[in-house]
């Protein structure tokens, strides 16, 4: 499960009704279905894209900004 404001490295870009826009240290793969939990509210997302990205911080490690699709739960 990614954590909003708990996993380390996680930083939200932009959130709409059916996508969710991430930056994120890791590397994950298009396909790929995991929990998202952004406050109270826990989706379902699939991974859409996944592309390296700038780092939010000079000599941070490398991030990868991630599309994803939020499945509804039915």
């Amino acid at each position: 499960m990614l954590w909003l404001g708990r996993t380390p490295g996680l930083h939200l870009l932009d959130l709409q009704a059916d996508r969710v826009e991430l930056l994120y240290a890791h590397e994950l793969v298009p396909g790929e279905r995991l929990r998202l939990r952004i406050g109270t509210l826990s989706r379902e997302v699939e991974v859409l894209s996944c592309a390296r990205a700038s780092a939010p911080v000079a000599d941070a490690a490398p991030h990868y900004r991630v599309q994803c699709r939020i499945h509804d739960g039915s």
